[in-house]
């Protein structure tokens, strides 16, 4: 599922589960719209490898106690 990444899954499993997930860089601003939107897939991937580009360039980490980011 390394390169499966959805905005949402339709597997009864996975029913009101919070799936957190990479590997499918975003910019700063969509995952912080994400987060805020309280969605229950959320990308962090914030291309940390990316710096030279707008809107990219941190390292993000979801706080599961507090649903909130943090970024280096």
């Amino acid at each position: 599922m390394l390169w499966k990444c959805k905005e949402s899954y339709t597997n009864p499993l996975l029913a009101n589960k919070t799936i957190i997930h990479g590997h499918n860089p975003i910019r700063i601003s969509k995952c912080e719209e994400i987060v805020n939107a309280k969605l229950n897939v959320i990308n962090i991937d914030t291309g940390c490898v990316y710096n030279e580009k707008e809107g990219f360039g941190r390292l993000t980490a979801y706080d599961c106690n507090n649903k909130g980011i943090l970024f280096v």
